[in-house]
Order: structure tokens, then C-alpha cells, then sequence
């Protein structure tokens, strides 16, 4: 909440790991005093499409959703981006936190974590899942993820070096990097 009240005036998505994780996000934030609107597959198309289209209009500067959301939404001034739950692997948290700064200004992303996280995406991996190849690559990529969270090393190297690119500095940036090491928001993390 402190986050988001830093960043009230400014347009941003939430994302969620379940349906039900979006509606009581939603429902905390609308009390919160925030306009924000919800968006997963558990809605009436209608419903999906009136969202999107005031969120990307800019009636409703905020929007919870699944990862359902995103997908060929290009909306330039997204200020920011928090994942309320842990993604299922990088290239999810990748593409989803790339939906803020699209215009080049600055953004931040917030990813909270939980290590019932873990069991969330687990089950999300094995739920009806009949293929054991495709989930043992699943779950190991829940593990890369996993370790992205945990880690303590420069969060933009760490993604840089997955895709295959290297990079002997820091980004001074991220929020494992010296310059934050301090910050307030730290005391929640136990390095």
C-alpha cells in the first residue's frame, strides 16, 4: 500500500497469480481509495473488454489482473508495474514487467514475494497436467524463479545473464544493488 500510494496519480497494473487473488486485491485497493478496475478469464468477455478498454483509455489508471492481461496491450504510460504474487518463471515476469516505461520515461517494478508462492504456481503447473515432461521443465523453470527472488546479486545482471547476454556491471538501480542496499523497503528482505 505504501507503494501504491507513492505512485496514486500514476497508471499501473497488478498483477496476480489466481482469479481469486485479483478480486480481493481489487477489493483492498477500492478501499484503499483507489479507482481499479479487474481483469481474468473468470469474466464475461463484456466485462474483459470494458476494462481493458478504460484502463488503455485512460478513464481507470489502474488495473489487477492475471497474467490473462498484457498480451497486445501496448499503453505507453505505464508508470509502474508490481507483481502482487511471484510469476511462474522469468520470461513471464520478463514480458509482464515490460509493460511499464513503454515510453521511455521512468517506471518501477515491485515484485513481492511469498514462499507460498511456490505452492501456488505448483499447483498451478500440475493442475490437470497429464504431460510429466512438460511439468518437470515447468517446475524447473518455477525454480529459476525462485532463485531470482532469493537472490542477492544485481537483479537486471541476473536477467540479462538467463537470456544469454553478459555483463560484468551493475545496474546501480535494482533494488540489490549498493545504492538501495538501505532503503526502507529493505526491511522486509532477509539477505
Amino acid at each position: 500500500l505504501e507503494f501504491m500510494r507513492k505512485h496514486k496519480k500514476d497508471c499501473g497494473v497488478v498483477y496476480c497469480a489466481t482469479r481469486n487473488k485479483v478480486e480481493s486485491v481489487t477489493q483492498l485497493l477500492r478501499r484503499q481509495g483507489f479507482s481499479a478496475l479487474r481483469y481474468h478469464a473468470g469474466l464475461t468477455p463484456e466485462e474483459r473488454r470494458e476494462n481493458q478498454n478504460a484502463f488503455v483509455g485512460g478513464s481507470v489508471p489502474l488495473i489487477v489482473a492475471t497474467n490473462a492481461f498484457g498480451m497486445g496491450i501496448d499503453k505507453p504510460d505505464v508508470r509502474f508495474v508490481v507483481h502482487y504474487n511471484m510469476p511462474k518463471d522469468i520470461e513471464s515476469y520478463y514480458q509482464e514487467a515490460g509493460r511499464a516505461g513503454r515510453d521511455g520515461l521512468p517506471a518501477e517494478c515491485l515484485l513481492l514475494y511469498d514462499k507460498a508462492d511456490i505452492a501456488v504456481n505448483t499447483y498451478l503447473i500440475g493442475h490437470d497436467q497429464p504431460d510429466l515432461t512438460w511439468k518437470e521443465h515447468e517446475l524447473q523453470l518455477l525454480s529459476k524463479m525462485t532463485n531470482y527472488c532469493n537472490t542477492s546479486m544485481c537483479l537486471r545482471k541476473v536477467l540479462l545473464e538467463y537470456f544469454g547476454e553478459k555483463t560484468t556491471s551493475q545496474c546501480n538501480n535494482c533494488g540489490n544493488c549498493d545504492e538501495n542496499k538501505n532503503a526502507s523497503w529493505r526491511k522486509f528482505l532477509k539477505f
